[in-house]
């Protein structure tokens, strides 16, 4: 994974096979040339015999990892927590509107969210339990304020928030804002076109199979309240 080559080097599927079981390590090839020296002495440790080789918990302390993972914050960024908190105080049909954009945008556009689910989702099944955003939040927030916040995001209640959910709460003003995508929203549920939307447009638009059946349950919910 890190030079695209296995680390062993054999003119014959036989002489390769042999390297492996001799741990014969070959970082001789130029594809390793860009290789931190961490980096190999992290495979080297790893590619050895069973007494000697790190085990998966000593594997993630070594240098490399620090270095690598050091990088990326634990926490997600001020700026998506604030907007979490904002969410329980929207209105309705700013809840249905997000949602509806939040499915109609790019990764590139949600780049960053995606970042901070990513960092809330610590089991990576694709949600977000009360538990983990109550640790994500940090200390600052109590697990009255984590439950506030699920129980506004969490828009079809099944108890966690899935991706479209957090985005929903956390689109970019450039998003949310955008008057080209709030035109195409509203052309979408305003289906006389009359330009205005009442509640039997609302729930017509929502039986559309365009529309995500877990999408649809969430605007129902939204609209029930």
């Amino acid at each position: 994974m890190l030079s695209g080559y296995a680390p062993f080097d054999g003119e014959t599927q036989e002489e390769i096979f042999q390297s492996i079981l001799n741990a014969e390590v070959d970082f001789s090839d130029p594809e390793w040339e860009n290789i931190s020296d961490e980096a190999k002495d992290l495979v080297l440790s790893l590619l050895t015999n069973e007494n000697d080789r790190l085990t998966a918990k000593s594997a993630l302390k070594h240098p490399w990892f620090k270095s690598v993972l050091g990088k990326t914050k634990k926490k997600i960024s001020k700026t998506h927590v604030q907007k979490l908190k904002d969410f329980t105080k929207a209105s309705k049909i700013r809840k249905i509107i997000c949602s509806f954009l939040a499915s109609r945008v790019s990764n590139e556009e949600v780049k960053r969210q995606l970042e901070s689910f990513d960092k809330l989702d610590k089991n990576k099944d694709g949600y977000i339990t009360l538990k983990e955003l109550h640790k994500g939040l940090g200390k600052k927030y109590t697990l009255e304020d984590a439950q506030a916040i699920m129980d506004s995001v969490d828009t079809n209640k099944n108890g966690a928030i899935d991706y479209n959910e957090f985005l929903a709460a956390t689109l970019d003003a450039e998003i949310a804002k955008n008057p080209n995508k709030l035109e195409m929203a509203f052309k979408y549920f305003d289906q006389n076109s009359d330009g205005f939307i009442d509640d039997k447009e609302l729930k017509g638009t929502l039986e559309s199979s365009e529309i995500d059946a877990e999408d649809a349950s969430a605007f129902k919910n939204m609209l029930m309240e």
